[in-house]
């Protein structure tokens, strides 16, 4: 679920993927290798989920403020707009490069491991995370 909610950025959104991938788990247990390590099987379903997602609907252009990150008077807290900031950010990000970040700082899968659910090299994976995380320097420090 966590994984699908960094995807998508929003609730709603990730709920569905998140469903989604177990549905589709379901359905292909049947035809799993019981040898296979699971994990990147899991990912790599929850990645088409998302690709198929995007490429089916539009994504919403306008973050909103969650409303924890908000004080009580409705305004946004600093920590809240930085916060704000870095999901905007991770969201333009190209798709590769956002899903394998998310991998490693999130998820804290190892490089190999992204690799094989982008079906990449972990050199590949350990640079598309180099080129994500300098992208999102850069954009920070504006």
């Amino acid at each position: 679920m966590r994984f699908s909610l960094h995807l998508s950025s929003n609730r709603e959104d990730a709920l569905e993927l998140f469903q989604e991938t177990w549905l589709r788990a379901y359905r292909a247990w049947p035809r799993i290798q019981r040898t296979e390590n699971l994990k990147p099987w899991l990912f790599q379903i929850a990645l088409n989920v998302e690709r198929n997602n995007r490429r089916n609907f539009a994504r919403r252009s306008k973050l909103t403020a969650r409303p924890e990150l908000s004080s009580s008077d409705g305004s946004t807290s600093e920590s809240g707009l930085r916060l704000i900031r870095l999901r905007r950010t991770v969201n333009r990000l190209p798709s590769k490069q956002r899903q394998a970040f998310v991998m490693r700082q999130v998820d804290g899968m190892d490089y190999s491991e992204i690799g094989r659910i982008l079906g990449c090299t972990a050199v590949s994976a350990r640079a598309n995370v180099s080129q994500a995380l300098s992208k999102i320097k850069k954009e920070l420090s504006l």
